[in-house]
């Protein structure tokens, strides 16, 4: 069952914005269904013990914080407005049960076939994503539909080079340790590393090169060797050598994209001002926004329900009550995963720690770690590590 699980988890994870499901008058991305159906199957099995979990408590404080929130600003709402916000809470409530309760049902004898599942998730995402470098190159085309207009830049399935750049490097971390643990097939997982990279280098992310600098960085600690420290020195080379990166990096304090990001950022922090305890709500900004924007460039598209920032985004929802619980739910689970690192056999420990450190600094610069399949990618992360730490 276990097995099972993760597979459907990521088949809809790698099918991003590419495969979408009509459920009444909306279509939700096929990730969606798939948790849905991957909760099914676990509460046939679930155990009592997971209440006993106090990083599920934590969690459902933090989840807890945020229906408060949503809860104390219903005024001025609309019915349709209300069940929008509910939706998107359970929907968050659905993705945390679903870690937890397919980390109370793991069968650590599986460990080999979670590991290969995963590679052939990344090489999947990495392979629609070429294709779609190939076929569509200028994102232009889709400017009506919402989609923000990228040349000649990787957007992968995920349909943002950001988001896209930032699942790559957690691909990046993955290969990086299976080779440090000289796993069997070690070629298969050179290549892969190669890829992910090359794929990385073509979404001509900022945001993906600060984050696989955090995970070079994160490697260097938790892993301890001469290899970390080489991708470390490899970065450092692709940014001074590689024509595009260094015309992103040189347009990084003046291009239009910082200045939209500026505004937001703004813009975040001035709700935070207003609404410090309990923020607007939880998942209204889409109304509070039409009514607070700074700039109407920002207005539109799928931008709408965050800004770029995941930090600024809990605190303007949820205000610092609901930011503190978030914290606090992260921390707990890094202090089950920290003292495992030191073992270079606790692999999804190790992945863990660098993936959350990877979420902490992508995610001052977008929304990285409310994105539906980076949140789904890290709970997977932290389910593994806690099954792992229990052994």
């Amino acid at each position: 069952m276990d097995r099972l699980v993760l597979v459907i988890i990521l088949v809809g994870l790698v099918a991003g914005q590419l495969l979408r499901v009509p459920v009444l008058n909306f279509t939700v991305p096929l990730l969606d269904v798939a948790m849905v159906v991957a909760c099914g199957l676990l509460l046939f099995r679930s155990t009592p013990t997971l209440w006993r979990s106090v990083p599920f408590r934590w969690f459902l404080v933090f989840v807890g914080a945020l229906l408060l929130s949503l809860l104390l600003n219903l005024r001025g709402l609309e019915v349709g407005d209300v069940i929008v916000a509910g939706a998107y809470w359970a929907r968050l409530v659905l993705y945390g049960l679903v870690a937890f309760l397919w980390w109370q049902q793991i069968n650590w004898h599986n460990r080999g076939f979670f590991l290969s599942a995963l590679g052939i998730a990344f090489a999947s995402f990495v392979a629609i994503s070429f294709i779609q470098f190939g076929l569509f190159p200028d994102f232009e085309i889709f400017e009506y539909l919402g989609w923000d207009p990228h040349r000649f830049r990787l957007v992968g399935t995920f349909f943002d080079p950001n988001f896209s750049a930032v699942f790559l490097v957690f691909g990046t971390a993955l290969t990086f340790l299976v080779l440090m643990q000289k796993q069997s097939q070690p070629w298969s997982w050179l290549i892969a590393l190669g890829i992910n990279l090359g794929a990385l280098v073509l979404t001509v992310s900022r945001t993906g090169l600060i984050a696989l600098g955090a995970a070079a960085v994160g490697l260097v600690v938790v892993v301890r060797n001469r290899w970390a420290w080489a991708l470390l020195g490899l970065l450092m080379m692709g940014g001074l050598l590689i024509p595009s990166i260094q015309t992103r990096l040189l347009d990084a304090l003046s291009g239009d994209s910082f200045q939209f990001r500026l505004q937001s950022w703004q813009e975040g922090w001035h709700l935070v001002q207003t609404h410090p305890w309990l923020g607007v709500g939880y998942n209204t900004l889409p109304i509070v926004r039409e009514s607070t924007i700074f700039s109407e460039e920002v207005l539109g598209g799928h931008a709408m329900s965050g800004f770029d920032s995941s930090l600024l985004t809990i605190a303007a929802t949820s205000g610092f009550l609901g930011l503190a619980a978030f914290i606090i739910f992260v921390i707990v689970l890094l202090f089950v995963a920290v003292p495992k690192v030191r073992n270079h056999h606790n692999l999804f420990s190790r992945w863990f720690v660098i993936n959350t450190g990877v979420l902490v600094v992508a995610s001052v610069f977008i929304n990285a770690w409310l994105y539906p399949p980076l949140l789904t990618l890290w709970l997977v992360t932290a389910s593994l590590s806690l099954a792992e730490t229990s052994q």
